[in-house]
């Protein structure tokens, strides 16, 4: 059984390697760098999204299995175009690709951006209406969009689905979690105290269990999963897990959102004191139905994910 990762050398993708050659499976990175020589198994060329039809065969030929985690974010100097050629134009030829190839399943990491952008407040699960305004959002969407099309169209439409995550915390994690873990590890006293709506994490661990469990599910899947920690938490309580695990004093203090959020506009920092306040709790009752155990405690899980990055070469022992 040789099963297919894209984004292999990321913080999700190099977890799922290992998780993977741990279960007995062969495992073919595709990949646009050269991947690191004891990675996986077997290296080849990941197909640039233009590429013709005929070379994502290629790169798929022999595979049981593909779990498509490669995703390029809206970061700085990325065009709308870049983000739309990685996330949905190369998700639809793979899937057109392996629909007709690989006998097994697609599981496709997706993002709950696909459902509604970072600055709002919501409660999702599988029947919310998607109306992503950004330009990953509205890739990641329409690279799910593909995806099902490629496989209704072979008549295989429960062999693929889309995994949509919320914000993912492990080590190496960027973006506003690895933001706030930084700003955790410093004396400054902090005006996040109950600060926003709680939002729903998910561990790298569990994300990684969650997309072998519908690799390996005997039954059809369903278009959509979303996959979340039981627990949701405010900004506040995030920041504090993670000085409780780094040692450091929690040093917190109320301020009236009102009032941060202004001080924020006037620093220019209006756009982040919005994605801090924004809390989307999400529902994982689909998953959780097939036999995935999420996160129960995920306060305890920031706590070790903290002390183990002031801990040098233990890093890699938790989530």
């Amino acid at each position: 059984m040789t099963i297919v990762v894209t984004g292999a050398t990321g913080m999700i993708g190099r977890h799922l390697v290992a998780a993977l050659r741990a279960s007995g499976k062969r495992v073919r990175v595709l990949s646009r760098s050269a991947a690191e020589p004891d990675l996986a198994e077997e290296t080849r060329s990941l197909p640039a999204p233009e590429a013709p039809a005929g070379l994502f065969e290629e790169a798929l030929a022999g595979a049981t299995g593909i779990v498509h985690c490669a995703a390029l974010n809206s970061d700085a100097g990325r065009t709308a175009r870049d983000v739309f050629a990685a996330n949905a134009v190369l998700t639809g030829k793979l899937g057109r690709a392996a629909a007709r190839t690989v006998p097994g399943r697609f599981i496709f990491l997706s993002s709950t951006r696909a459902m509604i952008d970072g600055w709002e407040t919501a409660t999702l699960d599988e029947a919310t209406a998607c109306r992503p305004v950004s330009a990953y959002g509205r890739s990641k969407l329409e690279g799910e969009r593909l995806l099902r099309a490629a496989y209704e169209a072979a008549g295989r439409s429960g062999d693929a689905t889309a995994l949509r995550l919320p914000p993912v915390y492990g080590v190496g994690m960027r973006g506003q979690l690895g933001a706030l873990l930084r700003l955790a590890d410093t004396p400054m006293p902090l005006p996040f105290r109950r600060y926003g709506a709680p939002g729903t994490l998910v561990s790298r661990s569990t994300a990684v269990r969650a997309a072998l469990l519908l690799l390996d599910h005997a039954g059809p899947l369903q278009d959509i999963y979303l996959a979340g920690d039981r627990q949701s938490l405010d900004t506040g309580e995030i920041l504090a897990s993670f000085r409780q695990g780094l040692a450091r004093a929690e040093r917190l203090f109320h301020l009236p959102e009102a009032v941060l959020r202004f001080a924020a506009a006037l620093a220019l920092q209006g756009a982040a004191a919005r994605l801090l306040a924004a809390g989307q709790i999400v529902r994982s009752d689909r998953l959780a139905a097939l036999g995935w155990h999420r996160e129960d405690d995920t306060h305890a899980a920031l706590r070790a994910l903290a002390a183990a990055a002031r801990r040098p070469g233990r890093a890699g022992q938790t989530s």
